[in-house]
Parts: C-alpha cells; structure tokens; sequence
C-alpha cells in the first residue's frame, strides 16, 4: 500500500509539473512586449502622428497617439528618437485611464492643478516645465513633483529618451513605477532616473488606455518634416489584472422629483427640471462629500435683459437656499458657483460659519456672459474631501446662444480652488438656483435644467471633524503638570474634557487611539500635582510675583498670578491661614486685572487696526473711510497707558496716510500742456468713431456713455523711438456693465486711418472679424481678456497676454480699474521692438502690480513716425471710459508729436473756389488750405469745374459741428448733364435733363434721379423729400450716422460704372456716432445718364452757420487719379471785348460762319469758367451776340417763306377775287416789311410783289370811281314830282354825266346801273309840257326858261365838281 502511495504521489507530483510548465510556459507567452509602434491598428486616436516601417513618427508639432485597452498590470516602454530642433516643448504620457476611450487632455494645467475628465495618472516633462505626476481623480488634478535633473527632461526633443512605466493594481489603490533616462543631447547626464507614485484612487483599478502627447514649439523656417521629427517605439507588456476599477453612478437629479427636498419654483418634465417662477433655489437630497456634477441650465428667456445663476454644494443648513452673490452673510458652511450677467467673470464664493466671501474668479468672455438667460450654460463642479480641507474644480462653457448677434466662443473657463474649511467635510445638499432676473417665467420662456451628479462618498465627515478638534485638544495637553504650567494645564484639560465630553459615541469612536486616556491621564497629574502643595510652595510663589505688570512682562506674569492664585485656591482652609502674603496676592491680582482691561481696550484698537486694508480704493473707500477713521477714534479714547500697547499705531498712521492720499488724489484736477487727453484740438476729426460721444475737459477725455464703439485718433503722428504713456480711469463700469474692452493702436502706418480697426478686427457684437492695414495694438478687457494685436497689410497676428503676463484679476476687472498702459517702441533694421508694460489699479481686486512684455515683429513697413489711437468698446448704456492722461515723450526728450502728411495722390479741390463753378449762395462758402465752410445762410450749393469720368470715383470729406441745427439735408448730385445745382434759389429740384442725388440726412438716406426732366420722387421748398429709394443703413451703423451729419464727421465715396442698362452706383460712407464704414448700392436704369458728367453738392439746414451754432465744413473733395486741381486757361478781358464788338456788327450771309465761331468758342470757355470767371465774365454780350445769331436765322427763314407767299399771289385783281388777294398781298407786304434790312435783302420776288400791290392798288382805284357813281345813283329820288322835277333831273343828269365819264372797267363795276335808267325813266314821264299860245304860258315859258337856264347852269357846274373830285382821288391813290 504504501508503495501504491509513493507511485500515486509521484504521478501526481509530476502531473504538477507537467501543469506547472506549461502554465508557465502560457505566462511567458503572455508576457511578451509588443512594440504598438509597429502597428496602426494598436491606437485609437492617432492625431498628428504616422506610421513607418520601423517606429511612429510626429507629424504635426501637436500630436496625440491613445492606445488600445490595456491589462491593469501592464508595463510600457517608451524609446523616443529626436530630432525636432525645437526652442520649446512639453510631453506627457497619460496612463492608467479607465475611461471608455483614451483621454486626451492635452497637458493644459502643465503649470498647475486643475479641472479635468475621469480617472487618470501621467507623466508631464519638457522643457517648458518641471517633471511630475499628474493624477486625475474624478475631474479634480493634482500634481506631484519627481525632481528628476531637468538636464535629462527638457531636451527630450533632440535627444533619445527611454521611459518606462509598470502599474500594479493593489488593495490600496495602484503603484507605478517609472523610469527615465536621456541619452545623446550635451546637457543629458545619462542616469536612469527613478519614481514610484502611490494612489489610492481605486477608479484607477483594471485595464486601462494610455496616451502620449507632445506640444512642441517650432518656427516657420523649421517645420516639422520626416527628418526633422521625433521618432517613437511603444513596447507594451500587456499583463492583466484581477482587480476592476470601483467607479460611481451617475444619475440625472432633474428626472426625479424624489432627488430633491426643496422645489419652490421649479415642476419636473419627461426630459428636465424648468423654471415656473422667476426665483428658484431647489435642493436636493444630501450627496457624497466627494461627489462631481454637471449642471446643464439651458436659458430661453427672451423678454429678459439680464440674470443671476447659481450652483451650491455641500449646503446642509436650509437657511442657506436663498443666498444670492449680494449678500455677505448667510449661515453655515457651503461653497457656490455664480454666473450673472453683470459680471465679466465665473466666480466661486465660499461660506464659513455664516460669513461669505468671493474665493476665486475667472475672467469669460461677453459673448459667453451677457445672455446666460437665453444660452446652454454648462457647469462642471468637482469636488474631494482632503486632509488639509477640500478641493474644487470648477468648469464652464457656454453654447447655443439664441441672441441674434451673438456667438458663444466655445472657450471652457476653468477654476479651481483649494479650502481649509474642514467643516466642509462630507455629504451635503447641492442647490441650483437663478436667485434673480427680469423677464417673465412662462410655459414659453423659462430655464430647462438638467442635473447630474455622480454620488461618491468621502473618507471624511462632520463626525470626523469633530473628532479630530478632539484630539487636537487632548494632543495638546502638557506630559508634566507642574508649578509653571499648573494654571494653563488646568484650563487646557477643561477645554479638551469639555471637546470630548460633548461628542457622540459614534464621534468618540472616530477619535485617535487613546484620546481617552491620555484625558485621564492628564487629570490624574493635575490631581497629583494639586495634592502636593503646600502654604510654603505657594507663599513662595507669591513672594516671587513681579512687582509691577507691563507689556513685556505680562504673559509671564499672568501665569505666574493665575498660577499662584490657582494653587492658593487649591490649599486647604488650614493651609490657606498658613499663606502670610495673601495681601500680596490679592494686590497682584487686582494689578492683572487692571492691567487686563487696559490690555483687552488696546487689543481691540489693535485688532481693529490689524483689519485696516494697507491701501484705499475706490470701491472700497466708503468702508475704509469708516474703518479707519473709527480706528483713529478708538485709539484716541484710549488712556494713555492703554495706547502704549498698541502695538501696531504704525499701521494706523500708515492707513491714514492712505486715506489722506486718496482723498487728495479726489481734488481738481490741473492743466497740464503735456496732456494731450485734456483738450479736444489734440485729436483728430476723421477717422474717428463715435466721436459726438466724446467730450473734453481736464479730468480728460470722456469716452462716450453710448453702447457702442468710441474710439479717437491723435491728430499728430507720435515720433519714431517716443514713449507713450496712457491712463484709461474706467470706474464708471463699477457699477452699470462689466464687458468691453479698452484698447490702444499705435504704429499705425496704413494708409487708411482707422481709430476702431483693432475692434474691427476681432468679432464683436454679431460684427463679423475684418482686419484691414498695418498696425500694433494692445487690447484689454473682460470681452477679449489681455492680447497684443499685429496687423501686417489685413493679416491679424494675436499674442495671447491673458493669465500668462497679465493676471486674470486685472484684465477681468479692466473696465472697473485704473489703467496705466505704457508702449515703447524701438526701431530696428528689419522691424521693431515692442516694450509694453501695463499696470491696473484703482479697485481693491486686481494686483495693482506693473508687469512688462517685449515683443520684436519682423517687418520694416512699421518703421518710423506713426498714429495712434485710444478706444472703447462700451458695455451699458450711462457708462463711459475716461482717457485721464495721454502723455509723448520722444528720444530726444521733446514732445514726441510730428504734423501727419497724408498724401494719397489725389487733389483737394475744397481748398478754394477756383476749383468750382456755379452754384447758389457761393460767395456765402469761405475756403481755406483747410477746407470750405458755409456761414450765415441755410442753403448752399457748387458744381465741381471737372467732369467725372466713368469709373472714377470721388470723395467728399466733412469736418461738420453745427450743432444749433435740429435738422439738415446733404444733396451729392452726380451724373449731372450740365454743370449747375438743381436748385436755383427758387425751385428745388428743377426738374429738367438727367441727374442722380444721393441724399443724407434728417429725411432719410435716399437716392432719387431725374430722367429726361422726371422726378422719381417728390421735393419740397425747404429741401425735404418724399419718395425715392430708400437706402439701407447696415449694423453696426446706425441711423445717426445718417440724421446728424451735419453736427459730426462724414466721408462719403460715390464710385460710379456705366452698364448696359443703365449705371452701377456705390456709396461708402465712414463717421457719424458710430465711425463705421459701410457701402450702400444703387442701379439707375436710366442709360442718358452714360458718360461724362458733372458733379455737386447742396445743403439745405435749419440753422445757419454762425456763432454759436457751429459749422458746415466741406475738408476735402477728390477725384480718383487726379493729382492737381482744374482752373480753365480763360482769358476773360479779351474774351469780353471780342464779344462787345461782335454784338454791334449785323449778321449776313457772307459774316454768319466768323460770327457763329465767335459765339461757339466763347459759349465754350462759359460752360468751363470757375464760378470767379463767370462773374467777370459780359454774359449780356454773349447773350446779344447770340440775340442777333437767332435773329439773322430767323430772317432767312421768313424771307424764304415769304418767297413762296409771293409766288402764290394772283397775277391780278378784280371783283371775284378782291378779298383773298387783297388780305395775301397786304400779308406779304406786312411780312416784309417787318424784316430787317439783312432780311428784306434775302427776299427773291420782291418785283412780283410790288407787281401785285400796282395791280391791287389800280383795281381798288376802279372800285372806288364805281362806288362814287353808286353813291350818286343812290342818293336819286325815288319819286319825281313837279314839285321835285328839277332837282331830280340835275342829279339824275350828274349821274348820267359820271357814269359816263367811267372807263369801261369802271362801269362794270357799278351795281345801280339799273337804278339810274330807272330813274331817267321816271323823270322823262314826269317832265312839264309847254303851252306857248298864252300870255302866262308864254310868261312862264320865259319863266320856265330862264329857270332851265339857271338849273341847267347849276347842274354843269356840279357836274364839273364831281369830276374834278374823281381825278382827285384817282391821283391820290395812285
């Protein structure tokens, strides 16, 4: 059996070893490094890294390589080859991640602790910092230094460098083991250095990933290339571990009503916890002292202007929910994280027993600050319960802003802050709350908050903090009780029995092993020593009791008292009697207690003084002035024994002095010649921006209270090699906005002069980024933080000066401060050094500390004199920036200002009138060498001499302060046909041949035109329109800019190309309130307008300029590529004799072709006379010479239509035709005879015409011997009588008699022919018949005959009467 046994035992034995070998052999196997360099498929991020045949190599100077998942057990080997030629680096190797994916924190804390992600340890080195350990535990960064030679780490980049890291997961957390060693580089001491790094951290447990990471600094002549890089092989000994990191839950609080003990204010949705009301300040249950969280508060309040928000923890005492950043008091102990849109910082509060204070800020940017109310506000709160307190970190980042205008920038602020509050210690409640805020809280408008929170537990708690203050008291009680120490010793063991005493069970439990009886103990010795005294040891205490107390001997003697006085209260009654000196007792004890109360008067001096701050500010005036002036008070009401122990009078004579020195810095200020800020006439006109904004007086130069840009150009350039020094007091910010920025642009060589460009430049206020120029500028402020600016030709270069140079206190806190900028320049070969130093002071929280940077930029186009320019970007509406003091000090010592030359090759033609021609109220304008102004009339008009060429633009530039105006109209006419205003003194605008207007001003920015004598809108007497095209006015130009350019600066540039259908117009226009530069473009389809034309200006105001009213003032007119001015070559004297004489001379054909020349050179040289020629000039004789040009014209046409007139007349007259030829004939002659001597020359048929008036003449000559026959025939009886016979008969004969006198033509021209044989008819019936038998027959015969004879010789002679009257009148006609 027993032999079965040992065979049995032998096969099991070596059945074991067989297990045994190959178990290890699997092990070896196992234990084999891989080289991941070798293998792409090994990582996970691969970020400016490649893959070769033989290692990984850089790529980019910034590279991150994350590894697969490793065993927890795992050792990598790290050989880095270099060859960067690098001036700077740092690296790391990120190990031990548990996360998911690798981390890829980028070294950003490489100079101290800080916020991070997860769980993590890694190794920092480089040349930009000392070696150490970083370990992240849950979000919060510490670092630990390896003190390894920074001859092996800071030349990693050109040398070989073998890293080795092996992590061994433990119970106590995880060991790493490291080793480096730098070979190859002549600073490299080739040791193996060594570091073993203990964590506690169990989240560190498990396989992990592992990053490398470098950030090296390279120039542009060395980039990285394949042979200028850094080579790497990643040995990697993948070993597991049995262990599994212990990571918490992370929970979203806002999912679960049930989360919470406190929800006033807010309800609980499916996917957030939302705002009912304007103030919240829910809470949720208590959570573990070493607890992280994201608050995720996503705004939309949009009838809201501004808001307060919050985030407290480890809050326990409900009393504390409410609190707000206003309020310094609260109660108990907490720590808070603030968000308000009047700060330009994230900000973290702590309180301690009540008492709150601000602990740590950051400053952020307006764009992530101004409208937390209506954006995604993300927090991250971390936080671990240490031994010495606990430490926070804090992030914040901003995004989906829903203001139009308003980009968040994507930045992450970052805090993080270290208390020694021990009371913190533990769980607590955390608190979200928006403590205030206007706007209306609504279903609509309202804050979405989501609140996750990863509960982790601390090792440390309120229990243990009692325990410990515990054990401090009973550590600090005396080994020995004796006659020295008896009285502290005794008053010692009550506070430490009192401290123990008072803890719970469960607190005593926490306590340090022994706590209780090292109590005992002491109370043992105190009862020991008591027991052994006697009357004599006390008497002799006593007897040795000083004979007087003073400040130096008084701790001395009060224990030597209290201790006599304690063992003499401990003596029997016996003993007591025995104790001869109890008088002296008695008197020494009554001294101490004098001597007290003098003391404890003194000591609250003393204190009092001790919290008297070492400088005043303006902030902090009011509660210094109290501070210190009640000190002053305090101490002069103390005795004069009492003042002898205040021990630090120093300080309150220094904190006087103080006060005194602010009060004195608050007097009136001085002139000072040397000031350029004081007086307006040192600053520049144009290229200005919100210059109405700015006034002057001898606190300075106040910089606008608008919200908007103010930004000023000095009107003389500053000296190559001068020092400037500036002071920007922006107080006014303390307490009305806090974003903005301040900024100074000097060296400013570009061609355009811009005061606002470096605010241009950046992007601001939905203002998109436009760097134009050459200029430096140094910028400062909570919007953009601390940056120099560079521009080289429109290419923007930004030093980041912020926290590196510049501490966050003061840059965050600029527009609250005093800042003093300091800006040397020195020019060199090939460019110029910058030596710029900035100082913030005037407010209790910045540093009030100079610091300098230098700069050198490498572009000779920054060489010599330059401008410079001071500016703001306001925050609040009713605040203002003042420019206390700008001060120039050259190299040679002298004021340092040079007159600007600007020469842009173009010809002012606004420095006098011979560059212009007609207009209205011209003798009213008054030019200079600095421009036209308009005096003492409303309205006012020129036209340019030049015409202006397609394509070629020109500028107007206006230096305007007619300020008694409340309105006014510019006019810009262009594309005119013809060269006069479109006023003239009567009718505005004369509606007549083709034009263009662009109009600026109280009625709008307008273009209108005339087309073939059309308006296309309506326009008044006093210059307003109606109609037209409105023009828009685009952000951040306002309409001001427009409305009151007749009180402010104003650069108009009118580029105008002729199309197909019609002309392209562009208007730039700069200055006004906001001094922004903007375009506007207009198409006139009127193709008329093509060409050549000429171009003017027009004012119509309401106010002239005068007095006090201010001025109109026209400093520049320019054309594109016209370099001198155009005064027309016109002698005007013999122009006006030429005309004199040419005006008296009559126009005929042979002298027309020398006159119309005459007239057509002179009307020329009219058209192109400035408007001083055409006053001298004898327009009334042009004007004459032209009379007698038209008249002659107008003769050679009568005359040859008057030829065809004559050649129409008949050829003759008669009755048929008499009227018509009658009134054709007397037309022509009419017309005839109105022509002037030239013109009746011209006339060809003046034969015929005469022909034709004989003939009309003979024809009326006839007519009028007819008419007279008729008249006689007319005038015949009608009836013949006996009675009438006679007379009858003469008249019928003289008829008879006349009508036979008539030629044959006559004759057949009377009409009562008829008549007249009628009535020779009627007075043959009617004639007597003679009885001649009878005597009175016979009788009257005789009678009868001798009456024949009388009547007969009547009728003769009427007969030859009327003869003579018809050849009479036959004569007179002809």
């Amino acid at each position: 059996m027993r032999k079965m046994l040992t065979v049995f035992s032998g096969a099991i034995f070596a059945l074991a070893l067989s297990f045994s070998a190959v178990a290890s052999a699997v092990a070896e196997e196992q234990a084999q490094p891989v080289d991941y360099a070798l293998s792409e498929s090994s990582w996970t991020v691969k970020k400016g890294v490649a893959f070769g045949g033989e290692n990984m190599y850089l790529t980019s100077p910034n590279s991150r390589a994350g590894s697969k998942k490793i065993g927890g057990n795992s050792s990598v080997n790290l050989t880095t080859v270099g060859n960067a030629q690098a001036t700077w680096s740092y690296n790391w190797i990120l190990f031990k991640c548990t996360d998911d994916a690798p981390n890829e924190w980028a070294g950003e804390h490489i100079n101290g602790t800080g916020a991070g992600t997860g769980n993590w340890l890694a190794l920092v080195y480089g040349k930009s910092t000392d070696s150490y350990i970083a370990e992240c535990n849950d979000g919060v960064i510490t670092k630990t230094k390896t003190n390894w030679s920074g001859n092996d780490t800071w030349y990693c980049c050109d040398s070989t460098t073998e890293i080795t890291i092996a992590t061994t997961d433990t119970e106590e957390g995880v060991t790493a083991q490291l080793s480096f060693k730098a070979t190859g580089d002549s600073h490299n001491t080739g040791e193996t250095l060594t570091y073993t790094y203990q964590s506690a951290n169990k989240a560190l447990w498990g396989d992990y990933s592992f990053t490398i990471g470098t950030n090296i600094g390279v120039g542009a002549d060395t980039p990285i290339t394949a042979e200028r890089t850094l080579k790497y092989n990643v040995e990697v000994t993948d070993t597991a571990s049995d262990k599994t990191a212990v990571k918490p839950v992370t929970l979203d609080y806002a999912l679960d009503a049930e989360k919470w003990t406190n929800t006033d204010g807010v309800a609980f949705g499916a996917e957030n916890m939302y705002a009912t009301a304007n103030a919240f300040n829910p809470a949720t249950v208590p959570v573990g002292g070493n607890s992280s969280m994201q608050v995720v508060m996503d705004g939309n309040v949009m009838n809201g202007s501004w808001m307060w928000s919050k985030v407290m923890l480890k809050v326990n005492d409900p009393a504390a929910y409410g609190w707000n950043h206003t309020q310094t008091t609260s109660s108990g102990n907490w720590l808070a994280v603030v968000l308000r849109t009047d700060s330009g910082n994230l900000e973290l509060y702590e309180c301690t027993d009540g008492t709150v204070a601000m602990v740590a800020s950051i400053g952020v940017s307006g764009f992530d600050n101004w409208h937390i109310h209506k954006q995604v506000n993300t927090i991250d709160i971390s936080a671990k319960d240490t031994d010495n307190g606990v430490e926070v970190a804090v992030g914040f980042t901003a995004s989906d802003c829903k203001q139009a205008g308003n980009t968040n920038t994507g930045n992450t602020y970052s805090i993080t802050y270290s208390s020694t509050n021990k009371k913190l210690w533990g769980s607590g409640r955390v608190v979200v709350g928006r403590p205030n805020g206007d706007g209306t809280i609504d279903e609509t408008q309202t804050i979405k908050c989501n609140v996750k929170i990863t509960d982790k537990a601390s090792d440390y708690s309120g229990d243990l903090y009692a325990a410990r203050l515990a054990d401090e008291a009973i550590n600090a009680l005396p080994a020995a009780v004796n006659a020295e120490n008896y009285a502290s010793a005794k008053t010692a063991y009550t506070e430490a029995d009192n401290a123990y005493n008072e803890l719970t069970e469960a607190q005593k439990a926490l306590c340090a092993e022994g706590a209780a009886a090292k109590l005992a103990a002491c109370a043992e010795k105190l009862a020991a020593y008591e027991a052994s005294l006697g009357a004599a040891t006390v008497e002799s205490e006593i007897e040795a009791l000083p004979a007087q107390i003073t400040a130096e001997n008084y701790a001395a003697a009060k224990t030597a008292i209290e201790t006599a006085k304690a063992n003499y209260d401990a003596l029997t009654e016996e003993q007591k009697g025995q104790v001869s000196n109890k008088a002296k007792l008695d008197a020494a004890v009554e001294a101490l207690n004098a001597f007290k109360q003098l003391k404890d008067a003194a000591d609250a001096v003393s204190e009092a003084i001790a919290g008297l701050p070492e400088k005043v500010y303006r902030d902090t005036y009011a509660d210094a002035k109290t501070a210190i002036e009640a000190s002053k008070a305090a101490y002069d009401a103390l005795s004069a024994e009492a003042k002898a122990l205040v021990g630090n009078k120093a300080k309150l004579d220094s904190a006087l002095a103080a006060l005194k020195a602010y009060e004195d810095s608050l007097s009136e200020p001085v002139a000072d010649e040397k000031n350029l800020a004081q007086k307006k006439e040192h600053w520049s006109r144009s290229g200005n921006a919100g210059a109405s904004n700015v006034t002057f007086d001898l606190y300075g130069m106040k910089m606008g209270t608008a919200e908007n840009t103010t930004a000023m150009l000095l009107d003389k350039n500053i000296v190559a090699d001068s020092k400037v020094e500036l002071v920007f007091d922006a107080d006014a910010y303390r307490k009305q906005g806090d974003w903005g920025q301040i900024w100074v642009m000097f060296k400013n060589v570009s061609d355009e002069l811009d005061a606002a460009a470096p605010l241009n430049a950046t992007a601001h206020g939905g203002v998109a980024a436009n760097p134009r120029g050459t200029w430096m500028a140094f910028m400062i402020g909570p919007s953009y933080g601390a940056k120099l600016m560079i521009c080289e030709d429109g290419t923007l270069t930004e030093k980041n000066l912020a926290d590196t140079v510049i501490s966050g206190l003061d840059w965050g806190a600029a527009l609250r401060a005093i800042n003093t900028i300091g800006i040397k320049t020195e020019d060199l070969e090939n460019g110029v050094k910058i030596t710029l130093t900035y100082r913030a002071s005037g407010f209790s929280e910045v540093t009030d500390t100079e610091v300098s940077y230098e700069w050198t930029v490498e572009n000779a186009a920054f060489k010599g004199d330059y401008a410079l320019s001071a500016g703001t970007y306001n925050g609040k509406v009713g605040t203002g920036v003042t420019l206390s003091s700008l001060k120039v000090t050259g190299p040679d010592g002298g004021s340092g200002l040079v007159d600007r030359i600007i020469d842009d090759g173009m010809f002012n033609h606004a420095n006098s009138l011979d560059y212009w021609k007609a207009g209205y109220n011209v003798d009213c304008f008054d030019f200079s060498e600095k421009g036209a102004v308009l005096w003492d009339v409303e309205k006012g008009g020129l036209v340019l001499n030049r015409k202006i060429k397609d394509k070629q633009a020109f500028t107007f530039e206006f230096d305007n302060t007619l300020t008694g105006s409340g309105y006014g109209n510019l006019y810009i006419v262009f594309k005119h046909d013809r060269p006069a205003t479109v006023y003239d003194g009567a009718n505005f605008p004369k509606e007549e041949g083709n034009y263009i207007v662009l109009m600026i001003g109280a009625d709008g920015f307008k273009m209108f035109e005339c087309e073939n004598g059309e308006l296309n809108a309506t326009l008044n007497t006093d210059g307003s329109v109606t109609g037209g095209v409105e023009l828009k006015v685009p952000s951040p130009a306002t309409n001001y800019d427009i409305w009151n350019w007749y009180k402010q600066y104003l650069k108009v540039t009118i580029y105008t190309e002729d199309v197909d259908d019609g002309v392209d117009v562009t208007v730039t226009i700069t200055g006004g309130s906001s001094g922004v530069t903007f375009t506007a473009t207009y198409l006139s389809e009127n193709v008329a307008l093509h060409g050549d034309s000429y171009v003017g200006l027009e004012y119509f105001l309401g106010a002239s300029g005068s007095g006090n009213n201010g001025q109109i003032k026209l400093v520049a007119a320019k054309v594109a590529d016209v370099a001198e001015g155009y005064v027309p070559d016109i002698d005007i004297n013999a122009l006006n004799k030429t005309l004199a004489d040419a005006k008296k001379v009559a126009i005929t054909a042979a002298n027309l072709a020398e006159y119309q020349e005459i007239y057509d050179g002179a009307y020329a040289k009219y058209l192109a006379m400035n408007y001083t020629q055409s006053k001298a000039f004898a327009i009334a004789d042009l004007e004459a010479l032209k009379a007698n040009l038209d008249g002659y014209a107008e003769d050679v046409k009568t005359a040859a239509a008057l030829d065809e007139t004559i050649a129409a007349l008949p050829a003759s007259v008669n009755k048929d035709n008499y009227a018509a030829a009658k009134s054709a004939i007397e037309g022509a002659k009419a017309t005839y005879d109105g022509l002037g001597e030239g013109g009746k020359k011209l006339v060809t048929k003046k034969a015929q015409l005469d022909a034709c008036l004989a003939a009309l003449a003979s024809f009326e000559s006839d007519k009028d011997a007819a008419a007279n026959v008729d008249a006689l025939i007319a005038a015949l009886p009608a009836e013949i009588t006996a009675e009438n016979y006679a007379t009858a008969r003469a008249a019928v004969e003289a008829a008879e008699n006349a009508y036979a006198a008539l030629t044959a033509e006559q004759k057949s021209l009377v009409s009562r022919y008829a008549e007249l044989t009628a009535a020779r008819t009627r007075l043959d019936a009617a004639a007597p018949i003679p009885d001649s038998g009878s005597e009175s027959g016979k009788n009257s015969e005789t009678e009868a005959g001798c009456g024949s004879n009388a009547a007969y010789a009547g009728f003769a002679a009427a007969t030859v009467l009327l003869a003579a009257a018809v050849v009479l009148i036959k004569k007179k006609r002809a």
